[in-house]
């Protein structure tokens, strides 16, 4: 395998990403063309080193910045020079990339289960598994070692570990990400895979003065956090202990999820929160709604809300759970926002959208009929603009054929059939029976079961927010746990720290520094600041240049 030494880089690192990115450049024209072919596997290797040399003994102190695999090779031809940059990503790369299959059952499977499972190639484990257990799988796939440093949970349900393996591994520490201020960061370092939670107390692995370490700016930021009201935590399905006729409920559960995306300057500059409700234990989403904020002058503002309703059969529940799976109905949605040719800017309704499903005496989908409105900015009235009709049916065995017809308003007012398509592909159509699927899995109880809960509420304030979160793997004590940490975090000051400097190679992403000796505009007053989380760092390196650099950003969190 080729190993690639690079004397001039960058290097962007975030706990924000999976992956830490890095260019190389190089001089000449050397490894562009050896690319992939020193290694067996055609995949090279960059190892990158910063550093200083000490003037008086020439001694060079250098601490590995990052070793990965190389995505790309570019090469720049100019009169004078001819120049190479490399660009990649460190092991991170492995869990992006590469796919795991494996499926984890907790009682032995049936023969028509091992049969499908041989046809479908796929490899299987019976027993008590717990999160850790299963990363450490993924981890030794993709050729790393596992360092487990959060919470441990036994599954108990089975779990199927298909797809990436960092998706994999997301969904094994979801519990312990729910809340911000301590979520799991997922992270590689050199060949060790590493799950850690963000601490209750930041302890500084690094302290210096703003003065002594050659900072060149520093921007401070400081914004409350989530405040929680009342918190439901639903776990493990247990025996019903109490009334109800011995049949089970159906239950509400809502999953928030908030991504931001920054400036180089660390600043929010737009946030997209989305809330689905779902209804358990299908888990069929029954609402969502997905608000986008951009940012306007001084603070964040609200331009698009986007908000869907999902109508479902009525079932019925016994004491196994659902009877059937249910299929869906009717499907409205509404969006909110500022047309693009609305010269007002005003925030309104300017589309909607409304899908209904129709079903065969056998219960199979035969067509779907979409209708869609938008803003006619002059008149000020939503019109409707198109009808989408699909009509599907079985062609042959194992062969659908669909018709999609397209209807689209034209001048007069009146519909016209503007295209028709007609397309067969493999398979059956959406629906068919729908059998029930059992709420339990094995192990569990047979009988009528509910999840074990913890209701709390943490704040009364007018802000504050109420939180659900169901996991079925999830102890009584981990419930507890979770509350905890949401009673911890609810309404703290989340403080930011940007800092340009000269490098100092040490700190990388998951270190805690402490900077002191920050004082106001009097010279006098002290600015608090508290041992800092790292989170984002860019390091810019230049060993071979006429005049050697090493300057580096970073963004740094605390909690107060």
């Amino acid at each position: 395998m080729a190993t690639i030494n690079g004397k001039r880089f960058t290097l962007d690192s975030s706990l924000d990403l999976p992956a830490d990115s890095f260019s190389v450049e190089i001089a000449g024209t050397q490894d562009y063309r050896d690319a992939g072919l020193l290694g067996p596997d055609g995949q090279d290797t960059v190892s990158l080193k910063a550093g200083y040399t000490d003037a008086a003994t020439s001694i060079t102190y250098q601490v590995g910045s990052a070793i990965g695999p190389v995505d790309e090779y570019e090469i720049t031809v100019t009169p004078t020079e001819m120049t190479c940059r490399v660009n990649g990503r460190d092991k991170m790369a492995e869990l992006i990339g590469r796919k795991y299959q494996m499926k984890y059952l907790r009682v032995q499977p049936t023969v028509d289960q091992v049969a499908d499972f041989d046809a479908a190639d796929l490899d299987w484990k019976v027993g008590a598994f717990t999160a850790k257990d299963i990363a450490a799988d993924v981890a030794v796939a993709c050729g790393l070692s596992l360092t487990w440093l959060c919470r441990d949970y036994i599954l108990h349900e089975d779990f199927d570990a298909s797809g990436r393996c960092l998706d994999i591994l997301k969904r094994l520490v979801e519990p312990w990400a729910i809340c911000e201020r301590f979520k799991v960061d997922v992270l590689v370092q050199g060949t060790v895979l590493i799950c850690r939670p963000r601490p209750a107390t930041l302890v500084a692995d690094y302290a210096f003065n703003v003065k002594d370490a050659r900072i060149k700016s520093i921007t401070l930021r400081r914004r409350r956090g989530t405040r929680y009201g009342r918190v439901t935590l639903l776990g493990k399905l247990v025996a019903k202990t109490t009334g109800g006729g011995g049949v089970y409920q159906p239950y509400e559960v809502e999953e928030t999820s908030t991504s931001e995306t920054k400036d180089q300057s660390g600043a929010v500059i737009q946030r997209v929160i989305r809330t689905t409700a779902y209804r358990m234990p299908e888990k069929i989403p029954l609402r969502s709604r997905e608000q986008t904020f951009d940012k306007q002058g001084s603070g964040l503002k609200l331009v698009k809300d986007e908000q869907r309703d999902n109508d479902w059969e009525t079932i019925q529940y016994s004491e196994a759970g659902a009877s059937k799976n249910p299929r869906q109905l009717f499907q409205r949605t509404n969006v909110n926002g500022i047309h693009p040719n609305d010269k007002s800017k005003t925030f309104r309704n300017i589309r909607k959208e409304e899908v209904s499903f129709s079903y065969d005496t056998d219960g199979y989908q035969d067509m779907t009929t979409t209708r869609k409105w938008e803003l006619n900015v002059t008149r000020k009235t939503l019109d409707e603009m198109e009808r989408v009709v699909r009509v599907q049916k079985e062609a042959e065995s194992l062969k659908t054929e669909e018709v999609t017809t397209v209807y689209k308003k034209g001048k007069s007012n009146e519909f016209y059939l503007a295209s028709m398509e007609t397309n067969v592909s493999a398979g059956v159509r959406p629906g068919g029976p729908r059998p029930g699927r059992t709420i339990v899995s094995g192990g569990s109880p047979t009988g009528p079961t509910e999840p074990i809960s913890l209701e709390a509420e943490i704040s009364t304030h007018v802000w504050a927010d109420d939180f659900t979160y169901s996991n079925p793997n999830m102890e009584a004590a981990d419930l507890t746990y979770l509350l905890s940490l949401l009673q911890t975090a609810s309404g703290q000051w989340e403080y930011e720290m940007s800092v340009m400097y000269v490098a100092m190679p040490w700190l990388r992403k998951g270190n805690v520094v402490q900077v002191t000796g920050l004082l106001a505009e009097n010279g006098v007053t002290a600015i608090p600041m508290g041992p800092a989380l790292i989170v984002n760092q860019s390091l810019n390196y230049d060993e071979g240049g006429e005049s050697p650099q090493m300057v580096s950003r970073l963004t740094a969190v605390w909690w107060g």
